[in-house]
């Protein structure tokens, strides 16, 4: 059966039409794999889009991109017409998230200067401790009515704390034993200044001068300290354990100058002062029954000779057993604390 030419015409046209909406369709059905969408994701600061940006897996459909973990860049949609009220985000109300110290979100400057301390009433800032073992803002308390220093080494009655009229007057005008000038304190000074124990310090210089002077050979005893003779004791007594050594040298000199002597001593608490050392004046007056060429003197003539010792509050210290001491020591044995004031003369 031969068709007609108008047949022909007609089926080439109907296929034509079913080839195009075929074509349609398979092109529709591919479009959201191949052609971009017509979103656009962005970042929150607005910065444009970079290639880098876009993932590479193109094996998720766009909802399941909308349904991954993306809370770190929340995306932004914007609707390409350009109408600004269709800009919208699932995470609006979220705060910005930074990123190495960044914001993502538009921020102020960091402000880098420290904020001042609120004022709080009742509240007060503790000052700041500049300081290092030092008194801050303390003026030195003065020291009215102290009595002057000496204005040379000449004592004056008025620079005693008295003067005993039974006390020979030499030992009050004695010049001062001077070490350091500026160390220099009178009787009046060492009163002011809170010294009381006159009387107590007068004993100790009294009590230990008088058993120097007064020794006989014949009953020195043991030079051995640790054999602790009596005379050893007696001595510690007045003047201290330390001098023990000391004490036992002094005897061994006793004996071999075959030296007999009697003492007594004339003092009081008035003639005390303090020149670095607190000094008390004595007179002490000896006569020499055997050995007093030792001395370059005469035996059986009374003598007497003026001296200065330092006197000191016993410590208490018990270290070798000879058991409690006089309250104040003489350091008969001392560098500056055993002055002459004048040697031997005849009484």
């Amino acid at each position: 059966m031969k068709l007609s030419k108008k047949a022909i015409a007609i089926g080439a046209s109907s296929f034509l039409v079913v080839a195009v909406i075929a074509s349609a369709i398979i092109a529709s059905i591919q479009l959201p794999e191949n052609t971009p969408s017509v979103f656009i994701s962005v970042q929150s600061d607005n910065s444009a889009v970079k290639p880098a940006d876009i993932p590479n897996d193109t094996t998720k459909s766009p909802q399941d991109a909308e349904n991954s973990d993306n809370t770190n860049n929340p995306a932004v949609t914007l609707d390409v017409s350009g109408n600004p009220d269709s800009i919208s985000s699932d995470n609006a109300k979220k705060p910005s998230i930074s990123d190495n110290g960044t914001s993502q979100s538009k921020k102020e400057p960091h402000n880098t200067t420290s904020r001042a301390p609120e004022d709080k009433p009742g509240v007060t800032t503790p000052l700041k401790d500049n300081s290092e073992g030092v008194v801050v803002g303390v003026t030195p308390v003065e020291r009215p009515g102290e009595p002057v220093s000496p204005s040379s080494n000449k004592p004056t009655s008025d620079q005693w704390v008295s003067v005993n009229p039974n006390i020979p007057n030499e030992l009050y005008n004695y010049d001062y034993t001077v070490i350091n000038q500026d160390d220099l304190l009178t009787g009046k000074q060492l009163e002011y200044r809170g010294f009381r124990d006159w009387e107590k310090a007068a004993e100790a210089a009294q009590g230990a001068l008088s058993t120097y002077y007064t020794v006989d050979y014949r009953n020195m005893g043991s030079t051995n300290p640790n054999d602790k003779a009596d005379y050893l004791k007696s001595l510690v007594y007045w003047v201290g354990e330390s001098a023990q050594n000391d004490i036992c040298s002094y005897m061994q000199s006793v004996k071999d100058n075959k030296i007999i002597s009697t003492a007594s001593v004339i003092t009081d608490g008035s003639l005390i002062y303090n020149n670095g050392v607190r000094l008390t004046r004595a007179r002490v007056i000896v006569i020499f029954e055997s050995g007093a060429s030792a001395y370059g003197l005469k035996n059986g003539v009374k003598y007497y000779k003026d001296v200065e010792v330092a006197v000191y509050a016993n410590t208490g210290e018990d270290r070798y057993g000879y058991g409690q001491g006089a309250d104040f020591n003489a350091l008969l044995f001392s560098d500056n604390c055993f002055n002459v004031l004048c040697d031997f003369r005849i009484a």
